[in-house]
């Protein structure tokens, strides 16, 4: 659980979805894996929520001040981190700001 509390690493995890396909399917894979384990899920969706890191997978510019290009539909296309995405999505939007931006 400090693991989780601690803010090193949770900024670079959204930038590594939009990057390429061979990068960002491993960073999909590590967040499915994060989503499967952790026994608090609420804590989990919390933290993606508030990273946005809905918004990538949505189509939706990231960030939205200066959107990056994006790999994302690249990675998509192939099985693997269309699942891993699809559960991060999944997990991201069980929030009240995922719920907001869905509506």
């Amino acid at each position: 659980q400090d693991v989780l509390d601690r803010p090193f690493g949770w900024g670079v995890l959204v930038p590594l979805i939009v990057s390429p396909a061979s990068v960002a399917t491993d960073a999909l894979q590590l967040l499915e894996l994060l989503v499967d384990r952790h026994p608090h899920n609420e804590i989990i969706s919390k933290r993606l929520a508030g990273l946005h890191a809905f918004m990538p997978l949505l189509s939706l510019p990231w960030p939205q001040a200066d959107p990056v290009e994006s790999h994302l539909s690249a990675t998509l296309a192939l099985p693997i981190p269309r699942r891993s995405a699809t559960k991060i999505l999944q997990c991201a939007m069980d929030t009240d700001l995922g719920m907001k931006v869905a509506g």
